[in-house]
């Protein structure tokens, strides 16, 4: 058995955000093909955005507002994570520039009201725009007025900073994640020509965004859910299944582990992910499991002595 000082957890989570792999560490050494297992929609989402990218360059007369919607930890981040990456690389295929803001730790209180919230968004946006000199001609860039008490809109902003944005560059923004379907809707109707816009919401059914384009945007629905039969254990085969096995980390019955989850598994990937990064974070500072081998009843064991730390 290997000593404590030796172990490792395999599923170390990256901290590089351009890393093309899901949440959890990609262990193919590749091109993550592997890695990325086709729970649920992901893959075909991931697939439908990559043939809207073919065009990426009509970007210069009308933008793409696309949004990541499902239940919470269903890998919703690391799919537009994916999707931003594809798209700068297939921007620079087309000659086209770009550059990513993210907004997504913007206005967080929660004291802070929807329409607050997206305010801060929309001045956030032109600020960090302007940072971009190689991109953003301040010098076309007329900032929105107050209408009497009313601040500026959202929409006022991201056109304004569209307008500033240089031909034959992009900007690629992402915007804080949005509980209600309302605010999901203001970043909508704001994107405008040169803005690739990325969201991401748990609200499950978006009536006001449209299945076609509108004026200078085109809407892209990216909808995410739980794990279909089977899916547990594809996904736990390409990430347990890699060098040293049984010797730096105990293994794992993955049958055992669908039987954790039930049949069919009414689980999200994210919250697989948690418990197997957790699990294997327990065994680097705890005695291994018996026959080194993480059975269901290790699973249940972990789970009963820490309720706070799961999910799903």
């Amino acid at each position: 058995m290997t000593e404590p000082d030796g172990r490792v957890n395999p599923l170390r989570r990256p901290e590089n955000r351009f890393h093309a792999a899901p949440a959890l560490q990609c262990t193919c050494g590749g091109d993550c093909q592997k890695c990325h297992i086709a729970v649920d929609n992901t893959e075909p989402c991931y697939e439908i955005f990559q043939e809207v990218m073919k065009d990426l360059g009509a970007l210069q007369e009308a933008g793409l507002f696309a949004v990541a919607h499902g239940p919470s930890r269903c890998g919703k981040t690391s799919l537009l994570n994916r999707c931003a990456t594809s798209a700068a690389r297939a921007l620079n295929a087309q000659g086209v520039q770009a550059r990513e803001i993210s907004l997504a730790h913007v206005g967080q209180s929660p004291d802070l009201t929807t329409k607050q919230r997206v305010v801060m968004v929309g001045r956030r946006l032109a600020i960090e725009a302007a940072k971009t000199q190689d991109v953003f001609d301040s010098g076309r860039y007329t900032a929105p007025a107050d209408s009497g008490d009313e601040p500026p809109t959202l929409e006022e902003y991201m056109r304004a900073v569209g307008d500033a944005v240089l031909d034959g560059h992009v900007l690629i923004v992402r915007t804080p994640r949005a509980e209600q379907a309302t605010e999901v809707a203001q970043y909508w109707s704001g994107t405008s020509r040169k803005l690739l816009i990325f969201a991401e919401t748990t609200a499950v059914n978006l009536p006001h965004i449209p299945e076609q384009p509108v004026g200078e945007a085109h809407p892209l629905r990216l909808n995410l859910g739980i794990l279909k039969r089977g899916d547990v254990a594809e996904f736990a085969r390409s990430r347990i299944h890699v060098p040293g096995c049984g010797r730096t980390f105990p293994d794992l019955d993955i049958g055992a582990l669908e039987t954790f989850y039930g049949d069919p598994p009414m689980v999200t990937i994210g919250a697989v992910q948690k418990l197997l990064y957790n699990i294997y974070e327990h065994y680097l500072h705890n005695p291994w499991p018996d026959g080194n081998i993480i059975r269901a009843e290790d699973l249940w064991r972990y789970v009963r002595e820490n309720p706070e730390g799961q999910e799903g």
